[in-house]
């Protein structure tokens, strides 16, 4: 589960970053 939390958190941050 703790993965998949920091997977969310990667996510959230590259489509920040893609900004």
């Amino acid at each position: 589960m703790v993965m998949e939390k920091k997977r969310l958190m990667m996510q959230l941050v590259l489509e920040h970053f893609h900004e």
